[in-house]
């Protein structure tokens, strides 16, 4: 039974719901019918490919963490503001990118207009592209220790795996 007269919102977490994480996405935007008393609550069902895709870019960090955690000694963290600038460019050229092609989800939901999910989501894309950066810079400076650690490299080749099935995920959910 419905106790607002908002009318329901069947529409599926996007891009900005899967880098955010999809409990965050489901509660910035939650059905009349989901709200108890102010309080939030995460749909009964979602498909399997949103729970798999969900998953992907935790998995990713992981691999990169991995990545760094065998590589610690050679980090250059006095080229972190470099990637945090890079970082912030990535995802300002994303964004703006977006709302030039008109694809619009919970996070822009019209052109150049970001929602509060969709200036979360800058702040955790420009956060995750800098981490990005630090392991990539970081295994490319060190490639040949890299390639010579056995865990260190698995990490580095899962990375890239999960960094290439996200970007699959984001072209299928703005071909929807």
């Amino acid at each position: 039974m419905l106790l607002h007269s908002e009318p329901e919102r069947t529409q599926p977490a996007t891009h900005g719901g899967l880098v955010c994480g999809p409990i965050l996405a489901e509660s910035a935007v939650a059905p009349a019918s989901m709200r108890d008393h102010g309080r939030t609550r995460r749909p009964a069902s979602s498909s399997p490919r949103q729970r798999l895709v969900a998953d992907i870019p935790p998995a990713a960090n992981v691999a990169g963490v991995a990545t760094l955690r065998q590589l610690r000694s050679y980090i250059a963290w006095r080229r972190l503001p470099l990637y945090a600038l890079l970082g912030m460019a990535t995802a300002t050229a994303a964004f703006l990118a977006q709302a030039a092609l008109d694809l619009v989800n919970r996070s822009m939901p019209s052109s150049y207009r970001w929602s509060p999910v969709g200036q979360f989501h800058f702040l955790v894309m420009w956060s995750e592209m800098t981490f990005l950066y630090l392991v990539l810079a970081t295994a490319v400076n060190n490639w040949s220790r890299l390639r010579l650690d056995a865990t260190g490299w698995r990490a580095f080749m899962c990375g890239w795996l999960g960094v290439a099935f996200f970007a699959v995920s984001l072209a299928i959910d703005f071909a929807r």
